[in-house]
């Protein structure tokens, strides 16, 4: 039988109390985890674009467009892919630097 139980405070604090732990650092340890989790993501859907195209980054696969070394066709979905995945792994390790 499944139960879905609703996410609260209440539900961390009882969590934390069966872990013995403050709920503060309950809820950065958790944060923290998130962030290494999402960020090994983005980390390897870059390599796998970045691998696929050559480049070490949107820049260098930019430069390359502009110097007709790449043909857009069927690329460019993944030149904006790559360049929202670097500046969403940017923005995952500030956070990570602010815990």
């Amino acid at each position: 039988m499944d139960r879905v139980t609703e996410f609260s405070e209440k539900t961390v604090t009882e969590i934390a109390s069966l872990l013995q732990m403050p709920v503060v650092d309950l809820e950065r340890e958790s944060l923290r985890v998130y962030l290494h989790s999402r960020l090994a993501q983005v980390e390897s859907a870059l390599s796998a674009l970045r691998q696929r195209y050559g480049v070490r980054s949107g820049e260098e696969m930019e430069r390359l467009y502009r110097e007709g070394k790449l043909a857009e066709e069927n690329s460019w979905e993944d030149f904006f892919r790559l360049d929202h995945l670097e500046d969403e792994h940017d923005s995952l390790r500030r956070a990570l630097d602010t815990l």
